[in-house]
This record gives structure tokens, C-alpha cells and sequence, in this order.
């Protein structure tokens, strides 16, 4: 992933298992410190769900700054500053100073990319605590949600009114209610909406205020049919691009 590894290890773990080719392993040392910390990270299931909260922003921005060539060392920034501090100075050729301009901004996606990073692992660590209560705790999902998912079973359920039930999690199995046309899961506990709501093709009305949110999956742009969406009240940074389609 190019930054210093042992600043995102979850992050190089995780890439490193998707795509081998691209993303180098661990170091041992890193890998056994990283594995003790987070013993259940190989688990398949804990693997998916972190895989699924990554934005693609990460993978996209990675490959441009690859496309783009390696990182300017320091010295090369520092140089690119004074020359184009002297030639503002001396009024010299604006053609030069592009050149050294190009440093800097390649320097800046770099240093973007970095901070991204950072907000990302630091997610990853969170999401990694909600999902092993969850591969842990079935008896944790709220009886309601498993009324629900029952009633599923037998006829098309179209609306689903969760408002403060103190949520903490939301079943992948939720995506399989395709008849689903609002839902109301405002005022709860929920840190993460799962990747599967992508499968909710009729849903007009989604409610999420009230949250724990820190992203939304970028399968909601997968919603063709949303109209409302109100994400209110959660720790949301951006929503994904995704979302145009909707």
C-alpha cells in the first residue's frame, strides 16, 4: 500500500488477502503483532465485513498515485518550495515554476492519501469489535429483527419500523427482504449498515438518523428506487459517490 505499513496494518492485512499481486504481505513481526491484537481477523466472515466497509476511494486514489509514479522524497519537496519561492521573487520563467508546482501537488495527493489511510484503520478497528459480537452473539439480534426476518419467510414484508429498539447491528440476511419498501431504523446503536441492503431493489424510504453510522455501504447506490434517505445525527464524513445513482 506504499505508506509505511506498520501504520495501517488491518488495512495491508486486508489488501494483502484480496489481491496478493499487487498488495505485498505483512512482515512476520508486524503480521504476529496484528494477529494477536485482532486474533480473529483470518476469520472469512470478519474478513468480508471489514472488506465491505473500505471505500473504493482507497483502492481508486492507490492506483492513481501509482499511475503517477513514486512518492518525492523530502529533499525533492523541500528544493521544489525554494525554487518556487525564488522564481516569484525574481519574476523568472512561470513555465519553471509549473514544473516544481506539479512536485508539490503530487507531494499533496500523497499526504491526502495518507490521512485517508489513517481515518480508514482507525474505522477498521472499530468495525473489527462490532463484527466479532456479532459472528459471537446471535442471541444479540433484537427479537423484533428476527420476528421480522420470520414473517419474510412466509409472504412479502414492506415496511419495517425498528425506531429506537437499541440496534447494535443489522443481519446481512436483512437484504433478503425484496419486497421492502420503507424502513425505519433511526434512534439505535447501529455502527454499521450491511453491504447486502444493496439487494433491497424496491425501498423508497430508508431512515438511518440517530446512529452510530461512521460510512454507508457502497451498495446503496444499488437503491434505484430510493427517494428518502435520512442519515441524520450519525458521524458521517461524506456519502459514498455511489449514491448519484439513486
Amino acid at each position: 500500500m506504499d505508506p509505511n505499513l506498520s501504520k495501517f496494518p488491518i488495512l495491508s492485512y486486508i489488501f494483502s488477502q484480496q489481491d496478493p499481486y499487487n498488495y505485498p504481505s505483512l512482515p512476520p513481526q508486524i503480521r504476529q503483532d496484528l494477529l494477536t491484537r485482532f486474533p480473529h481477523l483470518p476469520d472469512p466472515s470478519i474478513l468480508a465485513s471489514l472488506s465491505r466497509s473500505i471505500p473504493t476511494s482507497v483502492t481508486q486514489t492507490h492506483s492513481l498515485l501509482r499511475s503517477l509514479g513514486p512518492r518525492p522524497d523530502p529533499s525533492a519537496v523541500s528544493a521544489a518550495r525554494s525554487k518556487i519561492t525564488h522564481i516569484q521573487e525574481t519574476q523568472s520563467s512561470l513555465q519553471e515554476a509549473d514544473i516544481y508546482k506539479t512536485v508539490l501537488r503530487l507531494e499533496g495527493l500523497h499526504e491526502d492519501y495518507e490521512r485517508q489511510l489513517t481515518e480508514v484503520e482507525e474505522n477498521l478497528g472499530r468495525l473489527y469489535c462490532s463484527a466479532v459480537e456479532q459472528m459471537s452473539g446471535d442471541d444479540e439480534v433484537n427479537e423484533d429483527v428476527v420476528r421480522i426476518l420470520k414473517e419474510a419467510e412466509n409472504g412479502v414484508v414492506e415496511r419495517v419500523e425498528l425506531s429506537g429498539r437499541q440496534l447494535r447491528l443489522l443481519p446481512e440476511a436483512f437484504g433478503k427482504l425484496h419486497g421492502l419498501v420503507y424502513l425505519n431504523l433511526s434512534n439505535n446503536q447501529i455502527e454499521v449498515i450491511p453491504d447486502s441492503i444493496g439487494g433491497l431493489k424496491k425501498l423508497e424510504e430508508l431512515n438511518a438518523s440517530s446512529n452510530h453510522l461512521q460510512h454507508l455501504p457502497d451498495s446503496v447506490g444499488l437503491l434505484l428506487n430510493l427517494r428518502i434517505l435520512d442519515v441524520s445525527g450519525n458521524k458521517l464524513n461524506a456519502l459514498p459517490e455511489s449514491i448519484a445513482r439513486c
